[in-house]
């Protein structure tokens, strides 16, 4: 096959080759009408026919899903004889294979990777689709903690009658197979949770479970040999890892688990086991660890040291003298004393100060307080800013306390009490809701609408989304204006927008939606409706609002559905919030424009 670097493959004008398969090339390329990069995937040309229809098989198959752990398929075609997919493209992103170098990583850090993942297959695997190709390289890491699962190139639908793969033969790679893939007898949700299991294998022992020179001697071993104890490669995996891993590993179909959903139920588990493991361990060293002593100062008595208190041990802190009790007489100014140091008057002044408030203010509370005894209250001498204290009396309270406290007079209230403050920004959240709010009748807009080539873009501005909550005065965040929508038991929880198609056509439409999560640890449940029909259910794919992107917070993510959807006329799209939650509060999701994309009849 040709390069095809620098030449238009549909609207996608590849630049550069980033990847290269058995089967396909994968190029990066530009795509001029949402002005973005995509990776594109060609079909290597002198391959039968028979792997063209699967190529084709798999472009369907993912077309359907939308998952945050799921590398979406944008598009698909032919062009020139040549069968493309083009996905989503990960800048600076990197595989799963690349970071496993041989050595154990933590049990905590492997199995928070294995989770979305697992997510992702429990998501696939209820769409009737297995992916049959699970391993290292086909795991995309946008970022360290986030997997995406990707190239499911020999996905197969598992209620399909034909089959195209033959018997007797197996595609993928030999290291991550299931058994029953040698034999290509019963290939199911379980053949995939072998293949996680083989990589959670190696990511926790630094080593595949069967290797070997051909790829018919590594599924031999697959099908025959005991699984080597993970523990005799990495002493220190915990029991209960090695658990998971025998049972993930197991040679029957029916000892394995039997769903996602049941194995990572067993990873939490097994996460919190290792945790307060950790924690303990941690716990331990600290406690065999000698104290560190501060070091003391000169002078300075040390805290944890036992001995005889002495005055000579103490800092040496030099004071004023004291001052007389007499008062000077008037004909004689004052005259500092010889032996009084210049830098004391400054700390008499504030002490002498500090003394006259404690003393105005037991004044205060001598004055309203009630007395317990019919005693006269002692004379206080409050000491003057010059040091020179003349001594002062204070009022004795009563000779007794009164018996009944007195009577307060009403205020006078005003003839009309003024009517309560009225919210303008965010309405209070019924108390218990029974229903979702009733939605206002949906009012007619007119989305911008431009068509380059065969490609029509329909944008759709966040003012087009009715039923959101937007903020008063065009006000921004992050820099944009933007329609939200919080939990189902608000008045806002639910974004929709009308849009007019003149004629019928076939093929894909893609929504691309810009906006963002809310910064929740959990990604906010939403639905995608297109003329009442759901395109998706499940988490937010968006990034959180406190994740740093070149863009802000802001990012796109697109769902792919059949143009059969839409009809003549006026057609709606709906975003509604399903989780519970409050005004304003998490989880909420944002939305600052969205893009319908189709290839014009």
């Amino acid at each position: 096959m040709k390069d095809l670097v620098n030449s238009y493959l549909g609207q996608y004008y590849l630049t550069e080759i980033i990847g290269r398969g058995s089967t396909s090339v994968v190029y990066k390329a530009y795509q001029s009408s949402l002005n973005r990069y995509v990776a594109v995937k060609v079909l290597l040309l002198h391959l039968d026919k028979q792997y063209a229809a699967r190529f084709t098989r798999e472009a369907h198959a993912v077309a359907q899903l939308q998952h945050p752990n799921i590398l979406p398929i944008y598009d698909y075609g032919e062009h020139d004889g040549a069968r493309y997919l083009v996905m989503q493209y990960v800048e600076g992103g990197t595989t799963l294979d690349a970071r496993l170098t041989g050595q154990p990583l933590a049990p905590t850090t492997a199995l928070r990777l294995i989770l979305p993942l697992l997510a992702a297959l429990e998501y696939a695997h209820g769409r009737g689709v297995v992916h049959r190709d699970i391993k290292p390289a086909n795991i995309m890491l946008p970022q360290p903690d986030w997997p995406m699962l990707a190239d499911f190139g020999i996905a197969k639908l598992i209620d399909e009658s034909d089959q195209l793969t033959p018997p007797g033969q197996s595609v993928g790679t030999a290291i991550y197979m299931a058994p029953e893939r040698a034999s290509s007898t019963i290939v199911d949700a379980r053949t995939d949770l072998y293949s996680v299991g083989v990589m959670l294998y190696e990511m926790l022992t630094g080593r595949v479970p069967y290797d070997g020179f051909s790829p018919v001697e590594v599924l031999r071993k697959h099908i025959r040999e005991p699984l080597p104890a993970p523990r005799d490669l990495n002493p220190l995996l915990p029991i209960a890892a090695e658990a998971v891993l025998l049972r993930a590993l197991a040679k029957r179909l029916e000892d394995r688990y039997q769903s996602a959903r049941e194995m990572a139920k067993d990873l939490q588990r097994l996460i919190g086991q290792v945790e307060r493991l950790e924690a303990q361990q941690q716990l331990n060293e600290m406690l065999q660890q000698p104290i560190q002593r501060a070091a003391t100062l000169p002078n300075q008595l040390d805290p944890y040291e036992t001995r005889e208190f002495t005055t000579a041990a103490l800092p040496v802190i030099q004071s004023a003298p004291a001052a007389p009790r007499a008062v000077a007489p008037a004909s004689r100014p004052f005259e500092r004393g010889p032996a009084a140091p210049r830098r004391g008057g400054w700390l008499r002044g504030v002490l002498a100060g500090g003394a006259l408030l404690a003393a105005l203010g037991g004044v205060w509370l001598a004055r309203g307080a009630y007395q317990r005894s019919s005693q006269a209250a002692p004379i206080v001498q409050l000491p003057s800013a010059t040091a020179v204290v003349d001594a002062a009396s204070v009022p004795t309270s009563p000779a007794a306390p009164p018996t009944t406290r007195p009577e307060s007079t009403p205020l006078p209230l005003p003839a009309t009490l003024p009517a309560p403050p009225v919210a303008t920004t965010a309405p209070t959240a019924p108390t218990a809701p029974t229903a979702r709010p009733t939605q206002p009748a949906l009012v007619q807009t007119t989305p911008q609408v431009s068509q380059v080539g065969d490609v029509v873009t329909i944008v759709l501005e966040d003012t087009d989304w009715q039923g959101g909550y937007r903020r008063s005065g065009g006000k921004t965040y992050g820099g944009r204006t933007s329609t939200w929508i919080y939990g189902s038991t608000t008045e806002y929880s639910i974004m929709r927008t009308s849009f007019a198609i003149a004629d019928t056509f076939a093929g894909p439409v893609t929504l691309v939606i810009e906006g963002m999560d809310s910064e929740d640890r959990a990604k906010t449940p939403i639905q995608i409706l297109v003329n009442g029909t759901e395109i998706y259910n499940g988490p937010n794919p968006l990034p959180d609002d406190d994740q740093p992107l070149e863009s802000g917070t802001w990012a796109s993510q697109s769902w792919s559905f059949d143009a059969q959807l839409l009809r003549v006329g006026q057609n709606e799209i709906s975003v509604s919030n399903l989780a519970e939650g409050e005004f304003s509060r998490p989880p909420f999701f944002m939305l600052d424009y969205a893009k319908l994309i189709y290839s014009a009849p």
